[in-house]
């Protein structure tokens, strides 16, 4: 992530959950997608305040375990304001540099992120990295492309130029980070792609 892209979220951390509030009917339907959860270890990219960690914590269950990861200390300081009496693991990192293990995770979360990752294909190949063979990857937003596109040129600024690729463009970037592609949906209020990690990418 870029240093103003960074910057504009540490400055609108403080009141980020009062003015963007996802429905949790498809955050539900986006995190379904992934398939069952129960016991297993999630890491939620671009975690920001923390908005899916009680719905993914409620599929995993006491057996799984819950990371989230996210570039802006003032993003991770209001999720802990947030979620203080959950049991969730935040590091403060980048998405192309991720600090974990390979094969530390089942599934990678990427909610509302991807348009503002300074090197796409290099989070897809840490995101395959830290997978365990035959994890799963989530990328998604509780909206339609074209509206998120369309709030992103409306800001201006360091998020202007962030705009979600059509379904197929970023289903062939996860094709190329080694994952078999389950789900491509691109509709007017969701837009969710789900992948299965089948080689690692940078095996023989």
């Amino acid at each position: 992530m870029k240093t103003d892209t960074m910057n504009f979220f540490d400055r609108n951390a403080g009141h980020w959950d009062q003015t963007t509030q996802p429905c949790p009917g498809r955050i539900g339907r986006l995190l379904d997608s992934l398939g069952s959860l129960s016991g297993k270890r999630v890491l939620d990219v671009g975690c920001g305040t923390g908005v899916l960690f009680r719905p993914i914590l409620d599929r995993i269950g006491p057996a799984g375990n819950l990371a989230g990861l996210d570039p802006s200390g003032k993003m991770l300081d209001k999720a802990r304001e947030n979620c203080s009496c959950l049991e969730v693991l935040l590091v403060q990192g980048f998405a192309e540099s991720m600090p974990f293990e390979t094969g530390s995770f089942d599934a990678v979360v990427l909610f509302s992120c991807f348009p503002h990752l300074a090197d796409p294909e290099t989070a897809l190949s840490e995101s395959a990295r830290v997978l365990s063979p035959g994890g799963r990857i989530l990328i998604g937003h509780a909206s339609g492309r074209e509206h998120i596109n369309s709030i992103h040129r409306d800001i201006g600024g360091a998020v202007a130029d962030h705009l979600l690729q059509p379904a197929p463009v970023l289903a062939e970037r996860l094709v190329s980070a080694g994952f078999e592609v389950d789900t491509a949906i691109d509709g007017n209020d969701l837009y969710c792609i789900t992948g299965t990690l089948r080689k690692k990418p940078w095996s023989g």
